[in-house]
C-alpha cells in the first residue's frame, strides 16, 4: 500500500468524510506547512478509463466557489507515505502561487478548426519526385503552406486575444495542432466572468464564419497545473 495525490489545496481545506476516491478508497487531507493534499491510501491504480475519472471526480469535488484547487496529474503514486512531506515543501512556493492564482477560476478550452482543412504542409519524402530539382520545388511549396498556416493561426489567435483578453485571467495555447486545428487554447477564467466568456467566445462563429467553433468547460485548471 502506498499513497496517491489527487490535487494540492489550502491548508484545512478537508473533503467531505464520505468521499471515496481510486479503488473506492476513503479520501484524507494531508496538512504540509500552510497546504494541503487530497489523497488516499491505497495500492498502485492502474491506468483505465475508470481510476482516471475517480481521479477528476475527486479533484472536482474539491471546487468550491472560493477555492480552485492545483489538480495533480494522475499516477502520482508514492509506495512510501513518508516521502510525502518532503515532495510537498519542496514545491510548496509553487503551490501557493497557484492557489492564489487559481482562486474563484476555472479553465474553459476554445478550439477553431477548418473543416475543409487538407494536408497541405505533408512531408514531401511521402512522394518521392523524379528529379532533385522537383525534390526543391516541392520542398519550397511545403514550406510556403506551412508558413502560410502559423500565419493564419497567429491571425486567428490574435483576434481571439483581443475579444476575450479583458476577462481571462491566464492563457495558454497548444502548440501541438492536428491538421483541420487552426487554434486549440485554454483559459483560466474567475466565474463572475462565465457567461460573457461564453457570449463573446459564440462571437467568434461571426468572425470566423468558415471555421468551427468547439467550446468546453468549465472544468478545474489542469492545462495551468504543469
Amino acid at each position: 500500500m502506498g499513497v496517491y495525490a489527487y490535487c494540492v489545496v489550502p491548508h484545512a481545506h478537508r473533503p467531505p468524510g464520505d468521499l471515496v476516491g481510486l479503488n473506492g478508497s476513503p479520501v484524507e487531507l494531508v496538512e504540509v506547512g500552510d497546504v494541503g493534499l487530497w489523497v488516499s491510501t491505497t495500492d498502485r491504480p492502474e491506468v483505465s478509463i475508470e481510476t482516471v475519472q475517480a481521479h477528476n471526480r475527486v479533484v472536482e469535488v474539491a471546487v468550491t466557489e472560493h477555492v480552485t484547487p492545483v489538480p495533480l496529474r494522475f499516477g502520482q503514486w508514492l509506495e512510501d507515505p513518508g516521502q510525502l512531506p518532503a515532495h510537498v515543501s519542496e514545491h510548496a512556493a509553487d503551490y501557493r502561487d497557484r492557489l492564489s492564482r487559481f482562486a474563484g477560476c476555472l479553465e474553459f478550452g476554445l478550439r477553431l478548426i477548418d473543416p475543409e482543412a487538407t494536408d497541405e504542409a505533408r512531408d514531401v519524402r511521402e512522394s518521392v519526385p523524379a528529379t532533385g530539382r522537383e525534390y526543391m520545388q516541392a520542398l519550397r511549396e511545403s514550406s510556403r503552406l506551412a508558413e502560410q498556416r502559423r500565419a493564419y493561426s497567429e491571425t486567428v489567435a490574435s483576434r481571439v486575444r483581443e475579444l476575450l483578453r479583458d476577462i481571462v485571467r491566464e492563457e495558454k495555447v497548444e502548440t501541438a495542432q492536428t491538421r483541420h486545428a487552426v487554434l486549440t487554447v485554454s483559459h483560466l477564467v474567475a466565474r463572475e466572468h462565465f457567461d460573457e466568456y461564453r457570449e463573446r467566445a459564440r462571437r467568434l462563429r461571426s468572425v470566423f464564419p468558415a471555421l468551427r467553433l468547439l467550446l468546453s468547460g468549465p472544468w478545474p485548471p489542469y492545462s495551468f497545473a504543469v
